[in-house]
């Protein structure tokens, strides 16, 4: 996801959001101190540790741990709920099966430890709510389209049919919500992308109409000191 500004930014420190019912691929690059990339760090003995397993399972068969000379990548499902977890990768030993093929040595354990850690946010997928609505056109009258769950970071746009005015659009950050205030009879289209997690683009299209009449119902007779049933149908000129 490069429009995510949090990869932008680039800051470890940053909890990253992730969807929780999908498989996340952690890969592994090692620099040394004046940041040169190592070529080749299949030696080094690797630990994994979750802060909570239950919502990132580290233990195999939930978790897949391949190395590919330069690089290696961590293969984890995630727990269906949401919440907060840190996973942290550490080495201070070698793997003592790899320099004896190799016919050389190291002293174990080295120092200092390689250590790096990164925090991640489960999240739901984002929808928007209503997917769809009718509104009555009257300046008093103001909808609200929300956006629920996801990473909060949004792109978030709009097209009126016909041509405005139709309605007033705003896109409140704080509130993840979209204030719509009619003005005219349309459409509006509502399109929502997350910057940060993978999915379909998000859409909720809002009628914007006035009432074309209203139909009463109603028994032609009615004793006195009685009640009724009365059916009352308002027509929409869509």
């Amino acid at each position: 996801m490069t429009d995510c500004p949090l990869l932008r930014e680039g800051n470890l420190d940053t909890q990253f959001p992730v969807l929780n019912n999908q498989l996340l691929v952690l890969e592994v690059i090692v620099y040394d101190k004046e940041r040169h990339r190592f070529d080749n760090f299949s030696s080094l003995h690797w630990k994994w540790s979750s802060s909570d397993s239950s919502l990132l399972p580290l233990n195999p068969p939930n978790s897949q741990w391949r190395h590919y000379g330069n690089r290696a990548v961590l293969s984890t499902g995630l727990s269906r709920t949401t919440g907060s977890v840190s996973v942290t990768l550490s080495s201070n030993t070698h793997q003592i099966e790899v320099l004896e093929a190799a016919g050389t040595s190291f002293q174990d354990p080295y120092s200092p430890t390689v250590e790096s850690s990164l925090s991640l946010l489960l999240k739901y997928r984002a929808v928007l709510d209503p997917e769809s609505a009718l509104v009555y056109n009257h300046p008093n009258n103001r909808f609200i389209v929300s956006i629920l769950h996801g990473s909060s970071f949004f792109y978030v746009d709009h097209v009126i049919k016909p041509r405005p005015p139709v309605a007033d659009v705003e896109y409140i950050k704080d509130s993840h919500q979209i204030n719509i205030l009619p003005v005219g009879e349309g459409h509006v289209l509502i399109s929502v992308k997350d910057l940060c997690l993978p999915g379909d683009l998000l859409s909720s299209v809002i009628h914007i109409s006035t009432i074309h009449f209203i139909r009463v119902r109603a028994p032609d007779k009615v004793s006195t000191l009685t009640s009724c049933n009365n059916i009352i149908i308002i027509m929409w000129l869509l």
